[in-house]
């Protein structure tokens, strides 16, 4: 049964986090040209450093499960996930799997990658075949 409690907190900070995200991509197109990508970067970036900061905040004193996931899953991962990947990282070279860290890395950077072209070559095929 899921708990619809832990649910509702988790899209609430997924929410806060989404809007944060698009507030910071107004703020910076206003800003700069959009072409640099400087958004996603300075949310990528923010989004990291918050992720673990967060992280170590909740290991060293008590907090519930909602608050974690309030914050981390929600407010993070609605702001970007890209902070959830890079918290794995550091979990897996914190254990000393270097290893599996560097494999992770690389392949979820080049895979996501070359699946940004998959995906946009599909979209332009289903395009033009129900165009």
């Amino acid at each position: 049964m899921p708990n619809y409690k832990a649910i509702l907190i988790v899209a609430l900070g997924g929410a806060l986090g989404s809007i944060a995200r698009y507030l910071l991509g107004l703020l910076n197109t206003s800003i700069l040209p959009h072409d640099l990508f400087v958004s996603t970067l300075c949310v990528n970036v923010i989004g990291s450093t918050l992720i673990g900061y967060l992280y170590l905040l909740f290991r060293h004193k008590k907090s519930s499960h909602h608050t974690e996931n309030f914050a981390i899953v929600g407010i993070c991962g609605g702001f970007t996930t890209y902070s959830s990947f890079m918290l794995d990282n550091y979990q897996l070279l914190n254990s000393g799997r270097v290893v599996t860290c560097i494999l992770y890395f690389f392949g979820t950077i080049i895979l996501s990658f070359a699946f940004v072209f998959i995906g946009a070559y599909i979209g332009h095929i289903l395009h033009h075949k129900y165009a």
